[in-house]
Order: C-alpha cells, then sequence, then structure tokens
C-alpha cells in the first residue's frame, strides 16, 4: 500500500498515467506499464480488455478520477475535463437507455407479430 492506501497494483496503474488531457497514455502503452510493473493483466490482442476491465474496476474500488479518450487514459485535472468526464458519461448512459426502450417495444412488437420484423 502506499501512502494513500492504494494497494501496489493500483499504485502502479496511478504512476503510469499521464496527468491532464494533454499527456494520455494509450491502452496499449498501459498494458505494457501493468505488465511490467507486474499487475496481473494479460496481453489482450488488439482491444486490452483485461486492461481496460482492470482500469474501470480501480476508478470504482478506490474512487479514481482517471478519464479515457481515443487517445488513452489520464488523471483528470481540471473542472473541464471533469464536466467532460461526467458528460460523456452520461450521454452514453441516454444511449443506452434509448437503446434499452427500443430493444424493449420490439421485444413486444414481436411477441404480438411472430413474423415482425421480417
Amino acid at each position: 500500500m502506499n501512502a494513500h492506501g492504494f494497494p501496489n497494483d493500483v499504485t502502479i496503474l496511478i504512476n503510469s498515467l499521464g496527468i491532464g488531457e494533454d499527456n494520455p497514455i494509450s491502452a496499449e502503452n498501459l498494458e505494457t506499464a501493468l505488465i511490467e510493473g507486474e499487475v496481473n493483466v494479460h496481453r489482450g490482442g488488439t482491444n486490452q480488455d483485461e486492461t481496460r476491465d482492470f482500469v474501470r474496476q480501480a476508478i470504482i474500488d478506490h474512487k479514481l478520477p482517471i478519464h479515457s479518450t481515443r487517445r488513452g487514459y489520464f488523471i483528470i485535472d481540471s473542472e473541464p475535463q471533469f464536466q467532460a468526464t461526467i458528460a460523456g458519461m452520461e450521454s452514453r448512459i441516454d444511449a443506452y437507455n434509448a437503446r434499452i426502450q427500443a430493444v424493449e417495444e420490439g421485444w413486444e412488437r414481436r411477441k404480438m407479430d411472430p413474423t415482425f420484423p421480417k
């Protein structure tokens, strides 16, 4: 554990991240840094799925201000970065809710008409 009480694997994650949106680390490079730090993630092909899962869980478990963009991961360092992070999450939630509603309505239609949507 470090001075903030983070376990070693989370400390390695934090130390691997850039500060602010101008200093992201790509998922691929983060994966390499975590593996070199002996964090229990494995090479995940082109998507770095285990690394992404590890970061998501670390954010939740340790309340970390981490954001990701297409350019990579970084520690949020300003109010505008924080606001952009929250807005992006809310936008994805809204999109998922719209898809859930559409699938539910489609399923109801299909139950009434098994030939729908063909």
